[in-house]
């Protein structure tokens, strides 16, 4: 049974008589589908192979359908229901969400097609109609250029005649300014001349000074290799790359490694999913029990280390469903390329079937 609630409390008015023995299950997971779309969505198989399949999924208990504050649909389930077949059903909700939005955006692609042809029509005969203004303009601004020319020309004989007079000006002031310079520079030469004899005075005060400096210089010097040395022997963090996070030795940290390559898929599933837990809240208590740090290894994949006081059980089952989902955003994105690959390449879908390892088997017209 499926009941919709935009609006309602998650209680559904149930007593906790009739709940107990209905609900060995009651689990709620956030999917990526829009709320709007759930009837739509419904309509489908939902990951089933059969109606008769969906419909005897769905007699197991009550299965509860609302929105959260971004419209994003969550399903709560209540009764006998097993972890694959609702994996099966909210991937099968993700899935017809997916393809009822690709379809979507091409129908709309091709009304906005249609529209732009016309706003291309139009476009072109404004784009006429300003080429003609243009070129009755282009006329007007040729007979006002010849005058401004011929203007021109002759403010520009009056320029040149004033520009000759003021260079035979400054080559005089020149010639001055440079007989000026050459005394200057026999001064600066004599200034220079003492200068170097008082630099020979001073030095030859401040040799004996300069020795003792560099005698100390030498004794820090030796100081600070002492202390780089003692630094070195103690230090407890590996060298590593920039990109990789440096993780402090700690006996009571647990390691548990993986075959996730990609960082920012594991971001991704980490901020979109609740990874087994029934809400937001449970997932964030767990995770500040202590502290997580994904850190990549030497073969190019990822380890998880937790440092606090985690079960490793349960440590190991949160690695594991990372890796579940980010099998599953493996699988949507090249779903999505393939159907971009197909509309390139001008063939049609004929079929799409999930199957019992939720693998996607498309059939396809070439």
């Amino acid at each position: 049974m499926s009941i919709h609630l935009k609006n309602a409390s998650i209680g559904f008015g149930l007593s906790m008589e009739l709940l107990s023995k209905i609900a060995s299950t009651d689990i709620t997971i956030r999917t990526k589908a829009n709320y709007d779309y759930i009837d739509k969505i419904l309509e489908g198989t939902v990951g089933f192979k059969s109606k008769n399949d969906l419909h005897q999924f769905q007699n197991n208990g009550m299965m509860y359908f609302f929105p959260d504050n971004n419209n994003i649909l969550h399903v709560r389930f209540v009764g006998e229901y097993n972890e694959k077949d609702i994996r099966t059903f909210v991937n099968g909700i993700n899935y017809e969400y997916n393809k009822i939005a690709y379809h979507s955006k091409n129908n709309n692609n091709q009304s906005l097609k249609s529209q732009e042809e016309k706003k291309i029509k139009l476009e072109k005969k404004r784009i006429q109609k300003m080429e003609e203004e243009r070129l009755n303009i282009e006329k007007q601004l040729k007979q006002k250029k010849m005058k401004e020319y011929n203007e021109f020309q002759r403010k520009n004989n009056t320029l040149q005649s004033e520009i000759k007079f003021e260079e035979e000006k400054l080559q005089k002031i020149n010639n001055r300014i440079s007989s000026d310079f050459l005394e200057e520079s026999k001064k600066l030469k004599e200034i220079q001349r003492e200068k170097e004899l008082l630099e020979k005075e001073f030095l030859k005060e401040n040799e004996s000074k300069s020795k003792e400096l560099l005698e100390e210089e030498i004794k820090l010097k030796e100081k600070e290799l002492e202390l780089k040395e003692k630094y070195e022997n103690n230090n407890f963090y590996d060298n590593i790359d920039d990109d990789l996070i440096v993780v402090e030795d700690n006996s009571n940290s647990i390691i548990i490694s993986s075959n996730l390559t990609d960082k920012t898929i594991i971001d991704s599933v980490l901020s979109e999913s609740y990874l087994g837990f029934s809400s937001r809240k449970e997932l964030e208590e767990f995770q500040n029990i202590g502290s997580i740090k994904i850190n990549r290894n030497s073969a190019g994949t990822y380890d998880f280390i937790f440092a606090g006081e985690y079960d490793e059980s349960r440590a190991k089952k949160y690695v594991e469903d990372i890796t579940d989902e980010y099998a599953l955003e493996i699988q949507e994105r090249t779903y999505l390329k393939v159907l971009e690959k197909i509309k390139e390449k001008d063939m049609s879908l004929e079929s799409e079937i999930i199957d019992k390892e939720n693998s996607i088997v498309l059939t396809i017209n070439i």
